[in-house]
């Protein structure tokens, strides 16, 4: 509000652009707000995360450990995967 009454005698003064002026008193209204809003998405972002999944087993478990491999050739392919 302050720098209304300033760029309004400088608009009737003629000394500056009125374009010039917008843009000058405009952009750090405009950086301001986008920044605001980022940091309501971030936070909105933190609130909505997900809780880990925790998962207890009872008894004996066992663990898969193979790799499967597959080589893939040509246009129209033909898998043959390979167990290790």
């Amino acid at each position: 509000m302050a720098s209304l009454p300033i760029g309004g005698a400088l608009w009737i003064v003629g000394q500056v652009d009125p374009l010039t002026l917008g843009i000058t008193l405009g952009s750090p209204a405009v950086a301001a707000l986008a920044v605001a809003r980022l940091v309501a998405k971030i936070k909105d972002a933190n609130q909505a995360a997900p809780q880990p999944v925790v998962q207890h087993y009872h008894g004996a478990v066992h663990q898969d450990t193979r790799t499967v491999t597959s080589n893939t050739r040509s246009v129209i392919a033909n898998n043959r995967i390979i167990e290790r």
